[in-house]
């Protein structure tokens, strides 16, 4: 999995990884892989989403926590 050592990402894909991370990494466990698919799984029941981009899936996050809020504690 790429994304736990963000020196060997790219560094669009590092400060990709950072933001999303920063704004959702209460409610989401962010990851990309080599593949190039971003994975997100939900903190409280697991469910993924999943995006070919940091951008799509910013807005599927968005979507899903704006349908299901993940509650933070």
């Amino acid at each position: 999995m790429v994304g736990e050592d963000q020196s060997a990402l790219p560094a669009g894909i590092a400060r990709d990884l950072a933001s999303l991370r920063w704004h959702y990494g209460g409610a989401y466990q962010i990851s990309v892989h080599r593949s190039g698919k971003w994975r997100a799984a939900r903190t409280d029941n697991g469910e993924r989403l999943e995006a070919g981009s940091a951008e799509d899936l910013r807005a599927k996050i968005r979507e899903d926590y704006g349908r299901n809020p993940v509650p933070r504690h």
